[in-house]
């Protein structure tokens, strides 16, 4: 699981995107990481951005957090996936 200031960071991290949700999904989502596990974070952003601020966004989350870290769009799980991945998901921040 994650904790609280990991949580804060990830929030903290994505507020010059505009966030309108973030979750975390996968094994962090479940108590069932472990050292070597990456965080998987869902994201809606409101603004426009582009890949390179994407990348950006996870090499300082993966920095700070001394984890992997995958970043995946609301609006880009494979319709055959979203209701598992959505079923186990946490939400961290919700505007």
């Amino acid at each position: 699981m994650l904790t609280q200031q990991q949580i804060d960071i990830i929030v903290s991290e994505c507020q010059p995107f505009n966030p309108k949700r973030i979750s975390v999904f996968g094994s962090y989502a479940r108590g069932e990481n472990y050292t070597e596990s990456d965080i998987d974070i869902l994201y809606e952003f409101d603004s426009k951005y582009t890949l390179f601020d994407l990348a950006g966004l996870q090499g300082t989350l993966q920095q700070k957090l001394k984890r992997d870290v995958d970043l995946v769009e609301f609006s880009s799980i494979h319709p055959r996936l979203k209701k598992s991945i959505l079923s186990d998901s946490k939400v961290l921040y919700e505007q």
